[in-house]
């Protein structure tokens, strides 16, 4: 988690764990959720969600919702899953950045975008379950690895 700049966030900041997951437990049911999901209930700010690759999920987050991202992400409680950028053409938002296409293996000198959405744990081992389209096995191997239960 990063702040872009060290301006006050844009709205207010009332993001818990709480809320986030139950927002992605609500509208997460059959898509994933994407960030400007997140930020069109949860509020416009000044962090960005990003890695220590150089790759950058979203940006524009407030502070209370960057950081329970963070920490559902790291209690794997949540994931970040990779979609295509038509998802974010459609939804009328992209990041301005070249696209990362090893975001978690490859380490980029300049900031690259890598197009996510969020799911929660439980609804991602039910999609694997079900045999979904989420059943990508070199990604559901990568998230088994990392130690999440799906």
């Amino acid at each position: 988690m990063n702040n872009t700049n060290n301006e006050q966030d844009i709205t207010e900041d009332f993001a818990t764990e709480r809320d986030i997951f139950m927002f992605l437990q609500e509208i997460g049911r059959d898509v994933g959720v994407s960030f400007i999901d997140i930020v069109d209930k949860f509020g416009k700010g000044t962090y960005e969600l990003s890695n220590k690759n150089n790759v950058l999920y979203w940006n524009g987050l407030t502070k209370n919702t960057c950081e329970s991202i963070s920490s559902l992400l790291n209690k794997k409680r949540i994931l970040l899953y990779p979609t295509s950028i038509l998802s974010y053409i459609i939804d009328g938002q992209v990041m301005q950045l070249p696209v990362a296409k090893n975001p978690t293996t490859y380490s980029y000198k300049t900031p690259h975008w890598a197009p996510a959405v969020l799911w929660t744990t439980v609804r991602a081992r039910t999609c694997i379950e079900e045999g979904d389209f989420m059943a990508n096995k070199s990604i559901v191997k990568m998230y088994r690895k990392d130690g999440y239960d799906i």
